[in-house]
């Protein structure tokens, strides 16, 4: 449901219609036809920092329905079991939910009685600029976390088109075709509870993982937003199962209506949608092991490192809006205070010294300061890249937006550790 990069307002003003437009009349009488009924009137307009979005004709009060989608007009799993597992080859490996709706997109595009005609061309053909779908060489020159993150989602992408290939061996098909599905589904499916599926015998021969992801038609039409507070269910209206979504927040006229994909910080809305959200409360300055002991100036003994192993204190060490992560405060009480007999008592007991305590607020300070430092190199680094005529001017000029915002945040924090206690 990832759009492209924006800097955007919760409110904004004079959008611009999308209702007229044919794939929106086509999908809205489809919908209309097979029981949706739009009682919020929710319309597809044009907004000015996030491009197409979701309003209503009508003001939104909390706990209101947002929408409700008859289930049969989901792509589920049990979609895939009847309209495509029962007519094709037998698979010789399992495969992920995301590759098998990604199969059924595939194949459906192609097929001109669709029942599905009117989603599927719904659907954008052009993909979000993901970082990691360039070329290996462009990957080369981004930041290191950037390009270790890009790295994976790839190689995840790459799994699964081996799998796939493994899978369906006499089933030809083009690499791009599965690209675009893979990524569609990735951005725009659905969380849903498989216990709530009543999914018939035993999906483990199909599955190598839960049938927890669907698409929903019109639903995948929301933009992302981290304050939107929304709940997600199966319930039944008018003796027809539906998936609806009610708003803990409430909408004026014509506002642009955001749901929440989820408590995801700036880089990982990058990667798997393609945009970022300056303000996002949920982003996060990362750190590693070894930059934490750089700036603390420390060696550390084999006590002090089979402690932080045994209770992974070296993984998720991070300053957000919400101060220290506990397995950065941890970490560094630990790197510290080698003389201290019991780490579990003070860390999982939260009985920090005053001192240490005290002390935390400058630390993290000059944590920010390292990462500010090397946040400006990559900036550099890659200003220099971002000219080169090999480049992909869509995705690199977001990176540099990117890396631009990082700095920005940075020294954002500062000033909030400047006048508030860790």
């Amino acid at each position: 449901m990832g759009r492209t990069y924006r800097r955007r307002r919760l409110r904004i003003k004079a959008p611009g219609t999308l209702e007229n437009t044919t794939d929106c009349v086509q999908l809205k009488q489809w919908l209309a036809r097979h029981g949706w009924k739009n009682e919020t009137q929710l319309q597809l307009r044009d907004f000015m920092y996030t491009g197409r979005g979701v309003c209503s004709r009508k003001s939104i009060n909390v706990n209101d329905i947002l929408i409700s989608v008859p289930y049969q007009l989901m792509v589920t799993y049990k979609t895939i079991q009847t309209d495509l597992l029962s007519h094709m080859p037998p698979l010789c490996e399992p495969l992920k939910i995301q590759e098998l709706l990604a199969i059924f997109l595939m194949i459906e595009v192609k097929n001109k009685k669709s029942f599905w005609k009117e989603y599927i061309e719904s659907l954008p053909q052009d993909l979000p600029a993901l970082p990691w779908l360039t070329t290996e060489s462009e990957m080369s020159f981004y930041p290191n976390d950037i390009q270790k993150i890009s790295k994976q989602c790839y190689e995840n992408y790459k799994d699964g088109l081996e799998r796939v290939k493994k899978s369906l061996p006499d089933w030809g098909f083009d690499d791009e075709s599965f690209k675009w599905a893979y990524v569609l589904v990735n951005t725009r499916a659905v969380y849903v509870d498989p216990n709530e599926l009543k999914i018939e015998g035993d999906y483990s021969k199909a599955l190598l993982d839960e049938p927890n992801m669907a698409l929903c038609p019109f639903l995948d039409m929301f933009n992302h937003d981290f304050n939107a507070n929304t709940e997600a269910f199966l319930d039944y209206q008018d003796r027809q199962l539906v998936y609806q979504l009610r708003t803990l927040s409430e909408y004026k006229k014509y506002d642009q209506i955001f749901i929440s994909y989820g408590p995801h910080n700036n880089c990982k809305l990058l990667m798997e949608y393609g945009f970022f959200i300056p303000g996002n409360v949920y982003d996060v300055v990362d750190f590693n092991m070894g930059m934490v002991m750089e700036v603390l100036g420390v060696q550390i003994d084999q006590r002090q490192y089979k402690f932080i192993k045994e209770h992974s204190l070296d993984e998720k060490l991070y300053i957000g809006y919400d101060t220290l992560s506990f397995n950065l405060k941890g970490f560094i009480f630990v790197c510290l205070s080698n003389n201290c007999k019991n780490f579990s008592e003070v860390i999982f007991g939260d009985r920090y010294p005053q001192g240490f305590s005290l002390r935390l607020k400058s630390i993290a300070d000059e944590l920010l300061d390292y990462k500010i430092i090397l946040y400006k190199e990559d900036c550099e680094k890659f200003r220099s890249f971002e000219g080169s005529d090999t480049t992909n001017n869509r995705c690199t000029s977001i990176i540099m937006n990117f890396l631009e915002h990082r700095v920005k945040f940075i020294l954002d924090l500062k000033k909030m550790f400047a006048g508030e206690a860790v």
